[in-house]
């Protein structure tokens, strides 16, 4: 990020890893024909070998690239508690996918 964007926005994401809920909604929604859900609990369903199959990645690597890409989402505020979130969002079902908390940058 330069320095004149890191001026403008006055506020960082609250990043963490992502969880294993997380990866299934991602997984889910972007390969919608593959009943992850179902899946999982019927076989012995391995996220690992999939995002594999899928990217030649293994998964904390997948969890490293859609982590970095969650500050390039949209920002939304909420409007029960106020809290500024950036993540990935299913607009036909209407929920955030992976949500994170953005904060003021301490100055």
């Amino acid at each position: 990020m330069s320095k004149t964007a890191k001026k403008k926005s006055n506020s960082k994401l609250l990043l963490a890893n992502i969880n294993d809920v997380e990866l299934i909604e991602i997984l889910a929604t972007l390969f919608p024909k593959e009943n992850f859900k179902d899946e999982m609990w019927e076989n012995d369903f391995d996220t690992y070998d999939f995002i594999y199959d899928k990217y030649n990645i293994d998964r904390e690597e997948f969890g490293q690239l859609i982590a970095s890409l969650i500050p390039l989402c949209s920002r939304w505020k909420s409007l029960l508690t106020g809290i500024e979130y950036s993540g990935f969002v299913d607009t036909k079902r209407e929920v955030a996918l992976i949500k994170r908390e953005v904060v003021e940058a301490k100055k």
